[in-house]
């Protein structure tokens, strides 16, 4: 006879563990029908949380009772949606800064949901956000490429991430629009987007050092003899 002592099972905890798996599943429900109400229905209509809990099937009460707020089940499904956002941006800091850049944007793209998200909350006032969570990462990499003489060294750091995160937002809410006025592609748009971003990030390199040996070459060259100038004088 095994002298183990045979653990009884906690009462209630059977039951508070399915309550708890019920609990994310009803939560990750409501937050994929956030998600998909705002693909449909666009940033700037706003979100409801009663067409949520009936997209998710959920009792509309406990919308309420989960989350409280339209902007508390907001800003809990943008921290879900945010960390594969902030790893994929992260991934390129091996990158120069410019290419940086125009990787970002291609990035933000694929993470159009996360913008619209960060954009319902910021219009409802609804808490302090940051908006460029990355800043010392970027401005390491700035600085790494200043000291490398690979862009200028004049550039204010955190006026150009501020920028670019500008440039970034408003290219994902705004691009299929844009596309639309000028009568192109969004496919098309993206390229010629790309293109323009490159041509003003090459103003960020460094102006090319000049050639002191070919300044020397010029100084030093073939000059004209005196009396050669006299006869060209006389005649």
């Amino acid at each position: 006879m095994s002298g183990a002592v045979k653990k009884e099972p906690i009462p209630g905890a059977e039951h508070q563990k399915r309550g708890s798996a019920s609990r994310a599943a009803r939560e990750a429900a409501l937050e994929q029908a956030a998600l998909a109400l705002l693909r449909e229905n666009g940033a700037l209509a706003g979100l409801n949380l009663r067409e949520v809990a009936d997209r998710a099937g959920i009792n509309r009460g406990l919308v309420y009772h989960y989350y409280g707020s339209r902007e508390e089940l907001l800003r809990t499904t943008l921290k879900r949606n945010l960390a594969p956002r902030l790893a994929e941006i992260s991934a390129g800091s091996s990158l120069p800064f410019p290419n940086r850049v125009r990787q970002l944007l291609r990035t933000l793209v694929g993470h159009e949901e996360a913008i619209r998200l960060v954009t319902l909350l910021l219009l409802d006032r609804g808490g302090p956000l940051s908006l460029m969570p990355l800043l010392a990462d970027w401005l390491e990499n700035l600085e790494r490429d200043q000291r490398d003489k690979k862009v200028k060294e004049d550039i204010d750091g955190p006026a150009m991430v501020a920028l670019i995160t500008c440039l970034g937002y408003g290219f994902v809410l705004f691009r299929k629009q844009l596309a639309r006025e000028m009568g192109t592609s969004v496919a098309d748009f993206d390229w010629r987007i790309d293109e323009a971003l490159r041509r003003l990030l090459d103003a960020l390199e460094p102006d090319p050092v000049p050639d002191p040996t070919a300044t020397n070459r010029s100084k030093c060259g073939p000059k004209a003899s005196p009396k050669g100038d006299r006869r060209r004088r006389k005649s």
